[in-house]
């Protein structure tokens, strides 16, 4: 395993009193976004509601990957992350058993990607634009227990790229995550809109297609001469359960990390860099161990948006520097919390 402790509920003090400051704003914050959600028909043109409203909000999440992958779309995304909004024109097209998906971004220097994928399950949700369709590793929320760290509510249907669209709410039952608002498109499942709240409801990142069309008969757009492509490895789950098995030989260990997020996936580069991504579900973060770029300082940390990333130097008992971090959906203090839970534990050889 990964972890040599468990992840269980944290036992500090500063922590506890997270724990019940946010439960008394959960009410707050819900009361403002259900009172936004009534608000909204009042400032445009009232959706016309699908024949029937979803009666579990948790299967309407669970749906949003697959979505996502399984049928063609086209349109314009625009991106805010704690800085100057950022504009994607995306199409994604099927291809026999696979699919394409390009984007270019519409904003600062050219830049453009074409992805293709032999099998529509094997996406991948790392790649920054088309995790902005779905949900982290689609599986997660059927083994998660999502409901005991999110309250999911069914806040009506609102408006989106000028489709009707169910508006959800999940709030965290802890200090350990941030508030999600999303609006998924109510004829095709795709997620449309994605919202991260602080425990006050504040804006923290959000992602919104603003014009979408749910077909994709021919690509649309011009790709710049920076155009990347690459062909998507398919990897499926045997070979994942076998990374994620890889990385209990790894002498490093996070005795914590926050209750629901579970490893996803690890990885270790032949430069000796080594990552691990977990999830809840909704938020995901990364511990990464690096031996090659030993900082200059004993530790630093940072946010932007709703991505928070610390990072410390260590050294294991023969002195060689280790730059150690976690970057992630998290607030600061639950990846300063995590990343103070690094031990170096070497793994032994079994005796024969």
């Amino acid at each position: 395993m990964t972890s040599a402790g468990n992840s269980g509920n944290p036992s500090s003090g500063s922590t506890m009193r997270l724990f019940q400051a946010t439960k008394r704003l959960r009410r707050q914050l819900l009361a403002g976004l259900t009172a936004s959600a009534l608000c909204a028909p009042l400032l445009a043109a009232e959706p016309s509601p699908p024949a029937q409203a979803p009666s579990d909000p948790l299967q309407l999440l669970a749906g949003v990957t697959d979505a996502a992958r399984q049928q063609p779309y086209r349109g314009t995304i625009v991106l805010v992350q704690g800085g100057a909004p950022l504009s994607i024109a995306i199409e994604h097209r099927l291809v026999g058993e696979g699919s394409e998906l390009r984007y270019v971004a519409l904003d600062g220097a050219p830049f453009g990607m074409q992805l293709e994928y032999p099998d529509r399950d094997c996406q991948v949700f790392a790649d920054p634009v088309a995790s902005l369709a779905q949900l982290p590793q689609r599986p997660l929320l059927a083994q998660l227990p999502l409901q005991e760290y999110y309250q999911v509510e069914f806040l009506g249907v609102q408006r989106v790229a000028d489709r009707p669209s169910y508006a959800l709410v999940a709030l965290p039952k802890d200090a350990l995550r941030f508030a999600r608002r999303l609006f998924i498109d109510a004829k095709t499942g795709i997620l449309l809109r994605s919202e991260y709240l602080s425990g006050r409801g504040q804006l923290l990142a959000s992602s919104q297609f603003i014009a979408f069309h749910d077909s994709a008969e021919e690509f649309a757009i011009v790709a710049p001469a920076a155009t990347q492509a690459a062909v998507v490895e398919c990897r499926g789950a045997l070979e994942q359960s076998q990374r994620i098995a890889a990385a209990q030989h790894s002498n490093w260990r996070l005795n914590w990390w926050p209750q629901g997020f579970t490893l996803t996936d690890y990885r270790r580069e032949q430069s000796g860099l080594e990552s691990y991504m977990f999830s809840d579900g909704l938020a995901q973060f990364t511990f990464f161990v690096d031996p090659a770029n030993p900082l200059a300082v004993a530790s630093i940390g940072g946010a932007r948006g709703a991505t928070s990333a610390v990072i410390r130097q260590l050294q294991d008992p023969r002195g060689q520097q280790y730059t150690v971090s976690v970057v992630g959906e998290l607030p600061r203090a639950a990846a300063e919390q995590i990343l103070s839970s690094v031990k170096f534990n070497p793994v032994r050889a079994a005796t024969p």
